[in-house]
């Protein structure tokens, strides 16, 4: 700066006193603006590389509150962002002598009996404002008397009807706030305090998502496991209970087999049943299948299965149930027939009668059996009988109209 005024007096008459003081205070501003400049680049840059490195958003919104108390020259800042649920302005960064007493600020965002607050006014409106003497509403807030509040100043994180917070300074009594100048300045680090935010907020939503991936993934195999391994015990135990003599015993075999199978349902149900269609029944088609392979490994034979998937929206509870129940019994009976290599699933819907009916098959290739013909507690007619060409077909049919008024076929 010197240099330059000898430039200037080797270059003409010597300037009058006042002009030096002019020119002196000219350049002085500007190389003050030249070295806030410099400084708020070196903070963008800085603040920058900290979001990109991945640094946690609390740390990158405390590294903002430092730069712009440093840039603005100002007591305190401090960054407001609202609540979980958004019923306040809550402090999510601050940075100055008094911290810690910002820190604890709560401003209700609904309307009160007193005066808004000056940042709830910035954060409603999406534009700047400034207050020279915040003292009073310091103390409306809850800041303690210790705290010395002079004027203040805010600045929005985000455009008008986007803004995420609000970037606040503060300065003690005796000290004003040179809001054109601040504003500028403030005006780059709002910017990047927003992008925080957001970035804070679509992390947040990256981690819940992948959360809830990996739960479902996760009971949906477990799920799986268990349901097959809870289906072969429970076939292997109705397998059993021919072998029993004893009524009492084969009693309480049957009733541990019927809270397998309700254990069963309550697990499809909590892992598949989604909360706006909680019906079991929904997939119905797949659950026929993972009974039957269940079956298949621990029968030991080949299976074929062939299931509608129009049984998905056609069968009540009541009636999926009679149906895989029927399934589970026939599968059963085949360990009773080890000649038995091969297995033919088959359950179907059928026009006739009207509504419609269902209509179940199991076939297999081993010793035939005994003929037989009876009513299940379902519903339906169920009947055994020895095929043409060896082995045994068991049949179920159920009329729709006995299922549920409402049961349709089309």
């Amino acid at each position: 700066m010197t240099g330059f005024l000898r430039q200037l007096r080797a270059a003409g008459p010597e300037p009058e006193t006042g002009e030096v003081q002019a020119m002196q205070a000219e350049v002085f501003a500007r190389s003050r603006e030249l070295h806030q400049a410099n400084q708020q680049l070196a903070a963008a840059a800085d603040i920058s590389t900290a979001l990109l490195a991945d640094v946690a958003p609390a740390e990158v919104l405390d590294l903002i509150a430092a730069r712009a108390r440093e840039i603005a020259e100002v007591d305190q800042t401090l960054l407001l962002a609202p609540d979980d649920d958004g019923e306040h302005l809550v402090t999510a960064a601050a940075a100055g002598a008094q911290s810690q007493a910002y820190r604890a600020l709560r401003l209700p965002l609904a309307g009160g009996s007193g005066a808004e607050p000056l940042a709830v006014r910035v954060y409603r409106t999406g534009e700047s404002a400034i207050n020279e003497n915040a003292a009073q509403a310091g103390r409306d807030a809850g800041l303690g008397p210790e705290v010395a509040v002079g004027s203040a100043l805010g600045v929005p994180l985000g455009s008008p009807g986007a803004v995420r917070g609000v970037l606040a300074v503060v300065n003690e009594p005796g000290r004003t706030v040179a809001a054109h100048q601040a504003v500028r300045s403030l005006e780059l680090f709002a910017a990047q305090a927003a992008i925080a935010l957001e970035l804070a907020e679509r992390r947040s939503d990256a981690v819940r998502l992948s959360l809830l991936d990996d739960r479902e993934r996760i009971a949906r195999g477990l799920n799986t496991s268990v349901v097959t391994r809870l289906s072969g015990i429970g076939m292997e135990l109705t397998a059993a209970l021919k072998l029993i003599q004893r009524p009492a015993a084969a009693e309480r075999v049957h009733d541990a087999v019927e809270a397998l199978d309700r254990v069963i349902r309550e697990l499809n149900t909590a892992v598949f049943a989604a909360p706006d269609d909680p019906a079991p029944q929904r997939h119905l088609h797949r659950r026929i299948h993972d009974l039957v392979d269940s079956a298949a490994a621990t029968l030991g034979v080949a299976t074929t299965t062939q299931a509608d998937s129009r049984l998905d929206t056609a069968l009540g509870e009541q009636a999926a149930a009679a149906l895989l129940e029927m399934l589970k019994a026939a599968l059963s009976d085949v360990a009773d027939r080890p000649s038995a290599r091969h297995v033919l699933v088959l359950a179907e819907l059928r026009p006739e009668p009207a509504p419609g009916s269902v209509y179940a098959r199991v076939e297999d290739d081993g010793t035939p059996a005994a003929p037989a013909a009876h009513s299940t507690r379902f519903g339906g007619d169920f009947a055994t009988e020895a095929r043409a060409d060896g082995g045994t077909v068991v049949t179920w049919h159920l009329p729709l109209a006995e299922t549920s008024p409402s049961a349709r076929f089309d």
